[in-house]
C-alpha cells in the first residue's frame, strides 16, 4: 500500500512540494544539502545545491509535470534555467568554485525522447567547452531512490499504515490532525528499540519523506498553516528521537536543517497570500463573526514568528510597512489570553517594527 501512497503522491506533486522530501532524499543517500531555494529568478536555475558523498558539488533544478511528460514544447520554457544551471559556477560559501560539478534535471514525469536526444547534443556542446554534463533524473529513478531510503523504516503495524493513509486522504483544506501526525512518526522512530548512529540520519531522512507524504493533500490546496505545523511536528519527533539515541548533532542536522527551510519557505508564502487578501474572513461573512478574532490572531502570530525568524537570521533585515502596519493596526483585535498566540510574542515585534 506505501509504494502506491509513494508513487500517487509523486505522480501529483510540483517542483515545490517535492522540494523538501527530496532534499531529505538526498541527506538519506549522505549528500549534505547547503541551500534550498524560493524558486526566483536570482537563482540561476539552482533550486537545490548539494555536496555528495565524494565531495563534489551538485546543482538541481526542479520541475513539476502536470501531464506526466516533459515536451519539447515544455522544454522549451526551461531552457534558460538549464543554461545558466550548467553554465553558471555554484555561487555559495560551502562551495568551492574550482572544483568540478554536477547538474541536475528533475522532474516527477518522464522525458519525451526528442527532449532526451537534445541533451544529449547539448551535452556533447557543453562538454566540448568545458561544462559539465546534464544528468536528468525522472519520475522512475525518483521513485525507485525514495522507496530505497524507506527500506528500514517502513511502518510495521496496520495501525500505522492506516493513520499514513488518512493523512495522504485528508480535506487539504482543512486542519491537520497533528495528533495523528505526531503519533505516526512516534511509531516510526522514538518507539524503536534501538538505532545505530548509522541509521540515524538516513531513519530522519526518511520520516521526513513520510511527512512530506501526509502533507501532501495541504501542499496541493496551498494551507501553508498546516504545512508549517507538519514540519514542527517532525522536528519534534526528531528531537525526541535523537535524545533518546543520543545522536550527534552531525547525524540530525541536515534533516532538521530542511525542515527549518521548509518552514521558512511556507511562511513566506503565508505572507504573501496575505497581503494579497483584501480581508481575513473565511467563507460567509455573515456566520465568520465568532471565528474572526480567533483567526486574526492566529494570523498575527505566524507574521510575527516569519519577523523574529528573519531578525534571528539577520540582524539588519527591516520588515516592509505592510508587516508594520497589520501588526500596529490590528493589537487591540486579538485574542490576549490566546492558546495559539503568545502575547509577549506580539510586543516583541511591533518593538522591532517601530525600530526598523
Amino acid at each position: 500500500m506505501i509504494e502506491r501512497i509513494v508513487e500517487n503522491w509523486l505522480i501529483k506533486a510540483n517542483e515545490k512540494s517535492f522540494q523538501a522530501p527530496f532534499c531529505q532524499m538526498l541527506t538519506g543517500e549522505g549528500y549534505k544539502v547547503v541551500h534550498l531555494s524560493r524558486h526566483g529568478s536570482f537563482e540561476e536555475g539552482k533550486d537545490i545545491i548539494a555536496i555528495a558523498p565524494d565531495g563534489t558539488p551538485c546543482a538541481f533544478q526542479l520541475k513539476g509535470s502536470d501531464t506526466g511528460k516533459i515536451t519539447q514544447k515544455e522544454w522549451a520554457k526551461y531552457i534558460d534555467q538549464v543554461n545558466r544551471l550548467v553554465e553558471i559556477p555554484i555561487k555559495h560559501p560551502s562551495i568551492d568554485e574550482t572544483k568540478s560539478r554536477r547538474v541536475y534535471f528533475v522532474t516527477n514525469g518522464e522525458l519525451d525522447e526528442e527532449v532526451r536526444v537534445e541533451i544529449a547534443g547539448r551535452n556533447s556542446d557543453w562538454l566540448r567547452r568545458q561544462q559539465p554534463a546534464l544528468t536528468p533524473i525522472v519520475k522512475g529513478e525518483m521513485l525507485t531512490r525514495f522507496l530505497k531510503i524507506h527500506t528500514d523504516l517502513w511502518p510495521e503495524q496496520l495501525t500505522s499504515e492506516k493513520e499514513l493513509l488518512e493523512l495522504f486522504l485528508a480535506n487539504g483544506n482543512g486542519y491537520l490532525d497533528k495528533a495523528k501526525l505526531a503519533h505516526f512518526l512516534e511509531n516510526l522512530l522514538v518507539s524503536s528499540e534501538a538505532a545505530s548512529k548509522a541509521e540515524g540520519p538516513r531513519n530522519l531522512a526518511s520520516a521526513a519523506i513520510f511527512t512530506s507524504y501526509a502533507l501532501s493533500p495541504f501542499t496541493q490546496s496551498e494551507n501553508y498553516v498546516a504545512i508549517i505545523e507538519g514540519w514542527m511536528v517532525f522536528l519534534s519527533c526528531l528531537t525526541a528521537y535523537s535524545e533518546k539515541f543520543s545522536l550527534d548533532d552531525k547525524y540530525w542536522r541536515d534533516s532538521a536543517y530542511i525542515a527549518q527551510e521548509a518552514i521558512n519557505i511556507a511562511l513566506s508564502d503565508l505572507l504573501v497570500e496575505m497581503k494579497e487578501r483584501k480581508d481575513f474572513i473565511a467563507g460567509n461573512a455573515l456566520v465568520d463573526a465568532p471565528f474572526y478574532r480567533g483567526r486574526l490572531t492566529w494570523v498575527l502570530s505566524f507574521i510575527s514568528v516569519f519577523v523574529l525568524w528573519q531578525k534571528l537570521s539577520d540582524p539588519d533585515w527591516k520588515p516592509d510597512e505592510w508587516i508594520s502596519s497589520i501588526l500596529i493596526s490590528n493589537q487591540k483585535s486579538h485574542y490576549r489570553k490566546s492558546h495559539y498566540f503568545d502575547n509577549v510574542t506580539l510586543r516583541r515585534c511591533l518593538s522591532l517594527t517601530a525600530l526598523a
